[in-house]
This record gives structure tokens, sequence and C-alpha cells, in this order.
């Protein structure tokens, strides 16, 4: 259709019906081009905004990680005396040092173990943990259980070396 074709067919029209068709042609086309290009665009931008903030939360996140991994590792196995022996000495040398009594020892599969204590006080037992810790064996499960003498309690927990 050229520009002759839709001139004649205008001219053929009442001047109402025109006035129809140019009132269409003046809201249609802005709708048209807001309708089909500038919506989406719209939003696309919102939700590659959202897309930007999740990366940046998720950036953060993992900087604060790597900090306090890089933290562990300066201050974990390196600082203080080195650790010797094999995870089961470790487990049964603190325990003695600390005056607690383990009631049975088991290996528990691969780097695992399964540690019960019988009557143990709780505050050598906390000191006990904390140093385990301290030495790269990870509490991965512990059951504590309150026994009649004040501060004494018994406890089932698994110990795991960590990477």
């Amino acid at each position: 259709m050229n520009w002759r074709e839709i001139d004649w067919r205008m001219t053929q029209r009442t001047p109402r019906e025109r006035q129809i068709v140019y009132g269409a042609l003046v809201i249609g086309i802005p709708l048209l081009i807001w309708a089909l290009i500038w919506a989406p665009l719209l939003d696309w931008r919102a939700s590659e905004q959202q897309r930007l903030t999740a990366r940046q939360n998720t950036l953060e996140w993992m900087q604060g990680a790597a900090a306090k991994i890089e933290l562990y590792r300066r201050s974990g196995r390196n600082s203080g005396a080195p650790v010797s022996g094999s995870p089961e000495q470790q487990i049964t040398r603190t325990a003695a040092s600390l005056g607690l009594a383990l009631s049975r020892i088991e290996p528990g599969g691969e780097q695992r173990f399964n540690v019960f204590f019988a009557d143990a006080n709780y505050q050598n037992l906390l000191r006990y943990l904390h140093q385990m810790q301290e030495q790269g064996l990870v509490i991965e499960s512990l059951t504590m259980g309150q026994l009649p003498q004040p501060g004494q309690v018994s406890v089932r927990m698994t110990l795991g070396a960590s990477l």
C-alpha cells in the first residue's frame, strides 16, 4: 500500500470516520510503541537490577566467608603447638590432660569417631570441645545428659577430622 492509495481511501470516508481514524492513529501508535518496545525494556531493566542485587549480595557473603576461612587458617592449626598423632590419639590425649575419663571411643567411618563420656565435669568438657576444634576436629553431633551430681554430665558425640 502506498500513500496515494491510503489518501484515496481516506477521501472516500465521511469526515466523522476520518476523525475516528486519525484519533485512533494518534492514540494507537504511541500505545503500540509503549507495549511492544518500552514496557519490555522496563521489565528487562527491573529483572536485571534484581539479578545484579542478588549477585552483589552473594559476592558480599562470599567475601565475608573467604575472610573467615582465611582467619581460621591463620589462627587455627598453625597457632600454638603443632598437633601430632592420629585423631584417636588427639582425642585421648586431650581428654586425659583435662581430667576427663573416656568411657569408650569407636571409629565411626572415615576420619570419624564416636566418643562417650559416662561421667564428665561440664566445665572441663567445654574446654575439651574447644581444644578439639582448635586441633581441627569438628563436632558433627553431640548429645548431653545431666547427671544427679551438680556439674556432671554424660556425653555422646561424633568427632570428624576437618579438611
